[in-house]
């Protein structure tokens, strides 16, 4: 049975490489229109006023307009621009990367942050922040003492063994993104860019370099891929393939196997192992992987 969605990265964003739009938040340096303190009727009303000074509440900074120039200067360079907020100096555009690479330069912007679910936790790995936090990479690094560059997979070679890489060869996820073979267990051939997207998913996990945004395990890892699991069945057949890739895996001298698969049940029932079968010495998928352990890959 796969075991889809175990590790997953939202491969939508990364179309940040192409040039699709984007949600940003802009944030702007101090306002430089701080004299406006002196005038607020300008910006305020006289009820709103009387409300601050009701409840002793000062007028600052934050209740000044974001200036015109500020605005119309940002909304010349995207492909969209909404409101501004005076209260978070900050304006929302959607952008491409060129744009926003426009918008960057410009001296009174102090930050860009995209407007998506899951930005609280940032870091040099960005989105990866948490789920590598959960194998305590960072916590390797502090306590170990190992330089940062030297857990990214730098001379490893990993075998993803999976259901197919739909999106590996076309996305880019890392400018030095080394594939050293690719191998088809299921079809037979070389061609692995086909069926499903799913070893992608799990490559992307390891192998993204895109600093300050997602950075993976082992970016510097050298990859191959192979394809053994039948992406719209489940039959004994695949473990075989599996076996098959693993073998291939040890042949090439891979140092790990990554594969987020796995096997118990079928589309025929009577091929279903039972809960006694699964103790690691029974059934033909655990004969395999403690094979491929035995050679020394991890």
């Amino acid at each position: 049975m796969k075991k889809l969605g175990l590790i997953t990265f939202l491969l939508c964003t990364l179309s940040l490489q192409g040039q699709d739009q984007q949600a940003y938040m802009i944030s702007f340096t101090v306002k430089e229109n701080l004299w406006q303190l002196q005038q607020p009727t300008t910006f305020l009303s006289e009820r709103a006023i009387a409300r601050r000074e009701r409840q002793g509440i000062a007028i600052g900074p934050s209740d000044i307009p974001v200036s015109n120039i500020r605005r119309e200067t940002v909304a010349n360079l995207v492909s969209y621009a909404g409101h501004t907020s005076k209260w978070l100096n900050g304006m929302y555009v959607e952008a491409t990367p060129s744009e926003l690479a426009q918008i960057q330069s410009l001296p009174f912007v102090a930050k860009v942050q995209p407007i998506t679910g899951g930005t609280a936790t940032h870091g040099f790995y960005g989105y990866a922040e948490s789920q590598n936090e959960q194998i305590n990479l960072e916590a390797i690094q502090q306590n170990l003492g190992y330089e940062l560059d030297i857990i990214r997979g730098e001379g490893m070679l990993i075998a993803v063994l999976d259901a197919g890489f739909v999106g590996a060869n076309s996305v880019n996820i890392n400018d030095n993104l080394n594939i050293l073979t690719t191998r088809n267990f299921v079809e037979g051939g070389i061609d692995v860019y086909q069926g499903s997207s799913h070893g992608f998913s799990v490559l992307s996990t390891m192998a993204t370099f895109k600093r300050d945004f997602y950075v993976g395990t082992a970016p510097e890892a050298t990859y191959a891929l192979i394809k053994t699991e039948k992406e719209l069945s489940e039959t004994p057949e695949e473990m075989f393939n599996w076996i098959a890739g693993a073998e291939f895996a040890d042949s090439i001298g891979a140092d790990i196997i990554n594969s987020s698969l796995g096997y118990s049940t079928f589309d025929d029932p009577a091929d279903d192992y039972t809960v006694n079968d699964l103790d690691g010495r029974t059934s033909i998928i655990s004969l395999g992987a403690l094979a491929a352990a035995r050679t020394g890959m991890l």
